[in-house]
Parts: structure tokens; C-alpha cells; sequence
């Protein structure tokens, strides 16, 4: 069983997301996380193409992305922090499938799974999305099953976790 925050955004200024980047790859390198510099043509349309095999997704195609992507650990998702000229969160999954946008006509939700290893990871991206979100967003949406997100209390996240391997 694992734990899923959503997010969804736009950055204050296109001009931002180097600023943005620069901050993120410092916090990433303090902590041992990998990550991956986007860095790609705005002018360029996005005609990414997936591909699942052996288990692994592969994209073909340019995704006009400009930001950073990094995972915590083995047991997180990849997070995206990368956008496309307009300042809105895009990655390669949202350019390329409608079925991540749904319906949603405003910004398109990302999803990235926390391990249960223990409450730390979410705590700390969370914490990193509060942070962000204050210093270069104009709009940040965060959807947390947890409830971590908007009460930041690390026992109400360890109980909850707790009813869940009760489950």
C-alpha cells in the first residue's frame, strides 16, 4: 500500500523556472536524490510518444520541457517540476496521454507515489511543495488521501498510515 499526492500548478513567470531549477537541484543534491535537468526547445510543439515495455515507459518525440524531474528514493515516483512555455506543470505522461489531463480544462494533475517505508519522504515532499509553492507559483493544488498536506502533523500521518496496513 502506497501513499499518492496529486499536484497541479503554474509558475508566477516562465522567466522563474531556471530559478526554480538551480533551487530544487541544490535541495536534491543535499539529500542524494537523482534527478534530471529538462532543459528543451519552448518553440518546439510537444509530439511525445509512449511506449511501455519490460515494465518501463519509454518516450519518443520532443517534450518541450524546461525544469527538473527527481525521485526521493526507490520507493517515490518520479516528481515533475517541469514546464512548458506557458509556466504550466507539464512531464513526459501529461503531454503525451490525455487520460493524465482528464477533463480537467485548467491545469493537468500529476501524481507521485510516496513508500511506506516510513512517513519521512511524504514529509519531506510536502514540505519541498510548501516551500516552492510560496517562493514561484501562482496557483498550486495539492490533493493528499493523508491529509498531511493541510495539517502537517506527522502522528495524525502516522495513524493513518497505520489503518491502512490494518486494511
Amino acid at each position: 500500500m502506497y501513499l499518492k499526492l496529486r499536484y497541479r500548478g503554474q509558475i508566477q513567470s516562465p522567466e522563474l523556472v531556471s530559478t526554480l531549477t538551480a533551487e530544487t537541484q541544490d535541495i536534491c543534491d543535499i539529500n542524494g536524490w537523482k534527478y534530471h535537468i529538462w532543459n528543451e526547445d519552448w518553440s518546439l510543439p510537444a509530439d511525445t510518444q509512449p511506449a511501455f515495455e519490460d515494465g518501463i515507459f519509454h518516450f519518443s518525440g520532443h517534450a518541450p520541457l524546461r525544469g527538473i524531474s527527481f525521485s526521493p528514493n526507490l520507493d517515490t515516483e518520479t516528481i515533475w517540476l517541469t514546464f512548458t512555455s506557458d509556466g504550466v506543470l507539464h512531464s513526459l505522461f501529461t503531454l503525451s496521454e490525455t487520460l493524465h489531463i482528464a477533463t480537467d480544462t485548467e491545469y493537468p494533475w500529476h501524481r507521485v507515489t510516496t513508500g511506506f517505508d516510513d512517513t519521512a519522504t511524504h514529509c519531506a515532499i510536502c514540505h519541498l511543495f510548501k516551500y516552492l509553492s510560496k517562493q514561484y507559483f501562482s496557483t498550486f493544488d495539492v490533493l493528499d488521501e493523508s491529509g498531511y498536506w493541510e495539517h502537517s502533523d506527522q502522528q495524525q500521518l502516522s495513524a493513518f498510515i497505520a489503518s491502512l496496513e490494518t486494511v
